[in-house]
């Protein structure tokens, strides 16, 4: 995860983040790990996990998709569906970028339209 250059975007650094994980804060809904660092992402994914959602939790709560390989409307129906519990959902989307421009348009277009839920982080992992 890079540390970018200011750009008049709000933009956290690796440190910040860590920090307010630990402190038990969640972080907003949406976030972009962007950057050729797969290994710090995944770490960094895997915090936030832990520290957010309860192990009982996990499997259901923590969902991954490899945008490779489905299509963006995989992610909407599992984003919008009904959650059995009240822990925090995190959604990690390796590779978005890759997707094609009118599905990826299309998934952007329903976030910003409806929302994202309550309790719900959003992570874009991308390369840069």
């Amino acid at each position: 995860m890079n540390s970018a250059k200011p750009t008049g975007k709000k933009h956290m650094d690796i440190t910040a983040l860590e920090n307010q994980i630990k402190l038990g804060k969640e972080p907003k809904p949406v976030l972009v790990f962007s950057g050729p660092e797969e290994f710090l992402k995944e770490r960094m994914t895997q915090k936030m996990v832990k520290s957010l959602i309860p192990a009982e939790d996990q499997g259901e709560n923590f969902l991954r998709f490899d945008c490779n390989s489905k299509d963006a409307s995989q992610v909407e129906s599992n984003l919008y569906s009904f959650c059995f519990n009240t822990s925090p959902r995190i959604f990690l989307l390796n590779s978005f970028s890759n997707l094609n421009a009118a599905p990826r348009k299309d998934f952007l277009k329903t976030i910003s339209q409806n929302g994202i839920p309550m309790n719900t982080i959003l992570i874009f992992s991308v390369s840069d």
